[in-house]
């Protein structure tokens, strides 16, 4: 069902956690393999918490940003996603934030991605 579209990267016991493929790519995973040690060590125990015991209820580390899409929080490192019918998590892509608040562009593409991929799920 989600093969061609989606790469699982965590499976727990509440939920699982896929990567959105975007041309074959997934911007997710190649994201926190860009992180530096540091900021990998703040956003990859939040997932492997949720994946394990459920989502975070610390708004400081994960956090609605509206239209049904989330953010996992690190230092300066974010992490967007949505989810999925069941216990599905979907990574879209993650950024820096570099000012207090979130780039409007990088809020953008989440939403777009996410309109893009219920898009394409409603054609099947």
């Amino acid at each position: 069902m989600y093969g061609e579209r989606l790469k699982l990267l965590l499976n727990g016991d509440k939920f699982k956690v896929y990567g959105l493929l975007v041309n074959g790519t997934c911007e997710a995973e190649e994201y926190l393999k860009w992180l530096s040690d540091k900021e990998k060590s703040k956003l990859m125990p939040l997932l492997q918490y949720t994946v394990q015991t459920g989502t975070l209820k610390n708004e400081q580390k994960f956090k609605s940003i509206g239209d049904g899409l989330f953010e996992f929080k690190g230092f300066q490192s974010r992490l967007f996603c949505f989810f999925e019918q069941g216990k599905i998590i979907i990574l879209t892509h993650g950024c820096i934030k570099k000012r207090d608040k979130l780039d409007p562009a990088e809020v953008k593409k989440a939403r777009s991605r996410k309109e893009e991929y219920f898009r394409k799920d409603t054609k099947k």
